[in-house]
């Protein structure tokens, strides 16, 4: 059982790892041969000790915010992407802010 819940956490991770990126969930449902809104659910969940917080999913958000950043927009702009996407805080909790923005990509 302790594999199989790692394994399942594993999935989880990827799933935000992917969403970060901007992969469509469609795209994410097919690369791990679950249902759209098992997809869904995973992103809504709300557990601040979840690998939402773990270093891998930091580390895709702040390179997706450099590379926003690169083609111009503001660190309240990227809060708003990532809002309206649906991105995963780091906490899992509330919603993205610009101050949180700019504490990633100067980390």
């Amino acid at each position: 059982m302790p594999n199989q819940h790692k394994q399942l956490l594993a999935m989880r991770e990827r799933v935000w790892e992917l969403h970060a990126q901007g992969v469509p969930l469609e795209d994410i449902a097919a690369e791990l041969s679950w249902s759209l809104d098992t997809v869904r659910s995973t992103l809504e969940m709300n557990h601040a000790s979840s690998a939402a917080t773990s270093n891998a999913h930091r580390e895709s958000l702040r390179q997706r915010a450099e590379i926003l950043r690169a083609e111009g927009f503001s660190y309240s702009k990227i809060a708003r992407r990532f809002n309206d996407e649906r991105v995963p805080t780091l906490s899992g909790q509330g919603w993205w802010h610009h101050t949180v923005i700019k504490r990633l990509l100067h980390e």
